[in-house]
Formats: C-alpha cells, sequence, structure tokens
C-alpha cells in the first residue's frame, strides 16, 4: 500500500506544508510553554526546522491569519486548545541568513536592505490598519523599527511580534573567518571610543525600547549559538535563552520516538 503524503524536505512556509498535506509532526503544544517567555532566543544548529517554526509562529500570531485559523492550526494540539496570544500581534519577520560579508560599510548596507525589505513587506501586509512612513527616508535599521513602533503606539495598535531567524549567521562568520575585529566592532561600540552604537547595536537596543513601551509586544530569536547575544550586552540584555528548558527542548527537531 503506498503512502502519496510527502516528506516536506526544504518547505520552510508553514501554509505550504498545511494545504499540501505532507507529513507533519505536531509540536504545536510547545506554544503554551514558550508564551511563558516574553522575550526567548532558541538555539539548534543547521537543518533542525527552525525556519519552518518561525512560519509557523507568524501564521500563529499575527492578526491577519484569525480568520484562517481554523484551516491552518484546526488539526493541531493548539488548534483544539489555543493559547491567550493566538493572532493578537503584528508580525514583523526578519531573515539575517542571506546578510554576505564584505567590507564593514557592505555589510551594513546588506544588513539595512534586509530590515528595510522585511519592514516593507510587513507595511504592505498591514496597508489597511494605518498610513505607515516612508520606509525609504530612514537611513538605518533601528530607525525604521522606531518609525514602525511610533506608528502602532499612536494608532493604537496590535503591538508587534519581531521574530529574527538566523540572528548570528553573519556575526559567526565573521568569528569563523578570523576577522575578531569587524566582530568586536558590530557588536560593540563601532569606533571603539565608546561614542557610538554599532548599526547592529543600535537596532537591537531599538527593539529594547520598543518593549519598554509596550509597542513591541513579544520578541523571538532563533541562531546557532549565544555569542554574539552575549556580546551585544546593554544593547539587548532582555533575551533569554531557552533551548535547554525541559519545557520546551524538544520544540524544534525531532526525538527518537518521532523519526
Amino acid at each position: 500500500m503506498s503512502c502519496e503524503r510527502q516528506v516536506p524536505y526544504a518547505v520552510m512556509n508553514y501554509r505550504e506544508l498545511i494545504k499540501e498535506d505532507y507529513f507533519f509532526v505536531d509540536h504545536t503544544r510547545y506554544l503554551r510553554e514558550l508564551e511563558k517567555y516574553k522575550t526567548p532566543v532558541f538555539l539548534r544548529p543547521k537543518r533542525f526546522g527552525k525556519s519552518l517554526w518561525v512560519s509557523l509562529l507568524e501564521h500563529y500570531y499575527d492578526v491577519r491569519f484569525k480568520d484562517e485559523f481554523e484551516m491552518l492550526f484546526g488539526k493541531t494540539d493548539v488548534g483544539k486548545n489555543s493559547t491567550p496570544h493566538r493572532n493578537s500581534f503584528l508580525v514583523l519577520s526578519l531573515d539575517f541568513s542571506a546578510i554576505t560579508l564584505g567590507s564593514l560599510a557592505e555589510i551594513e548596507r546588506c544588513f539595512l536592505f534586509a530590515v528595510r525589505t522585511a519592514a516593507e513587506v510587513f507595511v504592505a501586509l498591514h496597508r489597511s490598519l494605518a498610513e505607515w512612513p516612508d520606509l525609504d527616508r530612514f537611513e538605518n535599521a533601528a530607525d525604521i523599527v522606531r518609525a514602525l513602533c511610533k506608528t502602532i503606539r499612536t494608532r493604537d495598535l496590535p503591538p508587534l511580534y519581531v521574530i529574527v531567524d538566523e540572528y548570528d549567521n553573519f556575526t559567526n562568520e565573521l568569528v569563523t573567518s578570523g576577522r575578531d575585529a569587524d566582530y568586536d566592532a558590530i557588536c560593540g561600540r563601532a569606533d571603539g571610543t565608546g561614542v557610538s552604537d554599532s548599526f547592529f547595536k543600535a537596532f537591537f537596543k531599538s527593539l529594547k525600547e520598543g518593549l519598554k513601551d509596550g509597542t513591541v509586544g513579544r520578541t523571538y530569536f532563533t541562531g546557532v549559538l549565544p555569542i554574539t547575544l552575549d556580546d551585544l550586552s546593554s544593547g539587548y540584555n532582555v533575551g533569554e535563552v531557552v533551548n535547554l528548558r525541559p519545557g520546551l527542548v524538544g520544540m524544534v527537531g525531532f526525538t527518537q520516538v518521532e523519526v
């Protein structure tokens, strides 16, 4: 007897997985435990399914998918017993895996492009809710976040849920390629004198500001190592590494029994 279901190799979009009826190991029960943490950081090696989980979070928490909840999650554990925060955020989903290494100036331009592109998609998807600012006029990623937060605050919109996939991808590459001075400049101070923050640290500070005033309701970061988060220090000292917490250790990846 043949089975028509396919294994979702390289499928990173939750909607596609559900609509095409791929094999799916239901880990949605972990959302109940995950909601106990406001700023979780979940670390795993590559190829563990972190990006698919990010897509699942976006579909579960964004207000845009409220009317599709039954189709997307009706057959899952959390669909039968949902959590308090279901479909209650505006999700800003970022992916730093495509940031390529060059000079410091080139890395900054690539980072700005990644954040601006994601923010433009966000604005397009939520255009009916407000008159959003022109993002092209902002010259750094931190100001883009602040502009989105200002609109959310003045229009009394649902808060942001900021998801960052592969938050440490390009900083890890700097370390492994021996560019320690550039890594220090990006994760610490821009010029080593304490005069101004680097573009990267300023971006995370803008998220921290949003958490403080409530325009950022939650954050979720995926990555491989905690080093970058540790080195950001005061720039983002509110992140909580949760991947070894007993209630979350099996959230991403498969146990032997599941396989």
